[in-house]
């Protein structure tokens, strides 16, 4: 079986659905890493409370406090993110997102932008699709039915294996 060459091309269209399948695998992608720094804090919260006072009882209401204050920016969060996708100028446009060996370019008939490998920070494999973390914060969600021929998004994993550094699979 032959391996096909680049540039290999999705197109993906920014819908409601592609958003909500977008923000489950940010999530899951970073899950992880909030539970480290979650529970480092809530220990270290527990643990200065019983040394400041002395009493356990106190560690516990702490601890109580630090859980909600977790878990409130993440509910705030999603309701942040829900009202910037609404207001997007790109929201239900179709975007065809072309991967080579020079990087990522994205386009639509109104916008072509081009990242260079080194703009990639962190690219996660989920069976569904690819989460690309580019130029900082920034997240993109390709699903593999975004490509006309099923072997592509394999393709585009070990092109991207290759070129960027962060690179980790989840079920």
């Amino acid at each position: 079986m032959t391996t096909p060459s680049a540039p290999y091309v999705a197109h993906v269209t920014f819908s409601d659905a592609h958003f909500r399948a977008a923000v489950a695998r940010l999530r899951a992608a970073t899950r992880d890493r909030r539970r480290l720094l979650l529970g480092r804090a809530l220990i270290g919260l527990g643990v200065a409370a019983l040394f400041l006072t002395g009493r356990p009882w106190h560690g516990f209401v702490l601890l109580g406090l630090a859980v909600l204050a977790a878990t409130l920016p993440t509910l705030l969060s999603a309701r942040l993110l829900r009202r910037d996708f609404e207001r997007q100028a790109h929201r239900n446009q179709r975007w065809a997102f072309e991967w080579s060996e020079e990087g990522l370019r994205a386009q639509t008939p109104a916008h072509d932008v081009r990242l260079a490998w080194d703009h990639v920070s962190r690219a996660v494999r989920f069976r569904d699709g690819l989460l690309v973390t580019h130029d900082g914060d920034t997240s993109t969600w390709i699903p593999d039915d975004a490509y006309a021929d099923p072997s592509h998004p394999d393709a585009v994993f070990r092109l991207v294996r290759r070129h960027v550094a962060d690179v980790s699979e989840r079920p």
